[in-house]
């Protein structure tokens, strides 16, 4: 049992290395970015601990977060609703602190290193290349969950939900956020040194004004995308979300929704494309959930949010706060009273109606793709959390750490260094967030491999227990 002396000694540990990552001037890297990729992950990590670990005991009312098809009502529970509600934050999260942090690396290497544009532009299409390999490399550990199933002989239902065989659904049959991640990051890697060289190279011989200008046009740019996907989702509804075909599935298993629906399937060349670039849904080998042109739009707010990062990242958090209040406000506005659901509201409360639980119907924005509503939610949210979570855990820290060398009280001491811990795990996950991405799957498929065969795995409440 350890000794208060020895207390002490790790708790000064800890504290050493804390303000050596403060004042270190070598990284220079903003640590509330860090520490709020490192939490997006985690959180991003316990929804996929639901998808792996839990049996086959879903809600009873099947559905999802699509503008087309059923809309899951998650058996009226809140706690299953909230247990999948939590994990819309993360891909915004990624998308938004990806526009930042391209900003400052394109920066970097154009100021300091003398990069050329060609060079800048040739890393970032390597990148994005390397997310999609990511991507289709994650998607291997379905294989553990299959393997245990194949033996025993049982159906595998995620073949009738993307199509395919059990074999190649892992590399070609789920399209998923790194998909999206990759291609962004090739589309707005073309484009990014031109920007940057305009933001900070290029700022000598403007004014401040066309600053401002250059701002508003990639706002304008990410707000007009969000319309065109907005506008094409609804006319693509038809005035019926769910749409009649999923009416008639009730009835029958063996109906096909029809194109464009999210079920239907996508075959030529152009349908493919619009599943690509702004319809989510299936395709013959299997689903694309991540459309290019809405989710760009909040990579290129992240880059506008990055200038003001790079100059003065104390007003940026600042900033963060304020649109994050405005964002949720509007999005309560949009929710309420936007023109009978049809502006903002691809899905849930007013289109879907207010089945059973309000909060619930209230809270159930669409995803896939991502509409006004759930963009202002979500990065409502993720911008109050990257806003204060630096100050929030410095604050936990230091009001514990006064007078460190005095302290005598061993609870204080053990508050101090599980602050300090929690603190340099979030840094570490936020730091090679992509080196978790891949680790965590693996890891995650082998133990639902495990728990496959010593039984069915653990029940879906359990998990949910577990992630908190």
């Amino acid at each position: 049992m350890p000794t208060s002396s020895s207390s002490s000694e790790l708790t000064t540990h800890f504290l050493k290395v804390d303000n050596e990552n403060n004042n270190s001037t070598t990284t220079k890297r903003l640590i509330g970015i860090d520490l709020f990729r490192g939490l997006i992950m985690i959180v991003m990590a316990w929804d996929h601990s639901k998808d792996f670990l839990a049996n086959k005991k879903l809600p009873k009312h099947q559905g999802g977060s699509a503008w087309s098809g059923e809309l899951q009502d998650f058996d009226h529970s809140f706690l299953l609703f909230f247990a999948r509600f939590i994990s819309h934050f993360c891909a915004p999260g990624f998308f938004y602190t990806m526009g930042i942090g391209m900003v400052l690396f394109t920066k970097s290497r154009l100021l300091k290193k003398k990069w050329s544009k060609f060079k800048i532009v040739k890393h970032f299409l390597i990148r994005g290349f390397v997310l999609l390999l990511v991507g289709r490399l994650v998607d291997i550990a379905i294989i553990f969950q299959v393997i245990p199933i194949i033996i025993d002989h049982k159906p595998f239902p995620i073949e009738k939900i993307f199509g395919g065989s059990i074999w190649t659904i892992p590399f070609i049959g789920i399209w998923e956020v790194m998909t999206g991640l990759s291609y962004v990051m090739i589309v707005v890697g073309l484009f990014i040194p031109t920007i940057v060289e305009n933001m900070f190279v290029k700022k000598l011989n403007q004014n401040k004004i066309n600053i401002f200008f250059q701002h508003t046009m990639i706002l304008f740019i990410a707000l007009l995308s969000f319309i065109l996907s907005n506008y094409t989702i609804v006319h693509a509804q038809n005035g019926d979300p769910c749409g009649p075909s999923c009416h008639e599935m009730k009835n029958s298993s063996n109906v096909q929704p029809p194109w464009p629906r999210e079920e239907g399937i996508a075959t030529g060349f152009w349908e493919i494309f619009l599943r690509y670039t702004l319809i989510p849904g299936r395709f013959s080998k299997g689903v694309i959930i991540y459309p290019l042109i809405p989710w760009i739009s909040m990579t290129l707010f992240g880059i506008v949010h990055g200038y003001g990062f790079s100059t003065n990242p104390t007003k940026s958090y600042l900033i963060a706060r304020y649109v994050g209040i405005i964002s949720l406000i509007f999005f309560i506005c949009i929710r309420l009273y936007g023109h009978d659901g049809y502006f903002g509201n691809l899905r849930g409360l007013p289109r879907d109606g207010v089945q059973g639980n309000w909060l619930i119907a209230f809270l159930n924005v669409c995803k896939y793709p991502p509409s006004i509503a759930y963009t202002l939610l979500t990065l409502g949210i993720d911008l109050l959390i990257l806003g204060n979570i630096e100050r929030f855990v410095n604050f936990f820290t230091n009001c514990c750490s006064n007078d460190t060398n005095n302290i005598i009280n061993n609870n204080n001491e053990k508050q101090i260094t599980t602050s300090l811990i929690l603190k340099r795990i979030l840094l570490a996950y936020g730091k090679v967030p992509l080196f978790f991405y891949l680790i965590h799957f693996q890891v995650l498929g082998v133990l639902s491999m495990i728990l496959q065969f010593l039984g069915n795995g653990l029940d879906l409440d359990l998990v949910i227990i577990l992630k908190f």
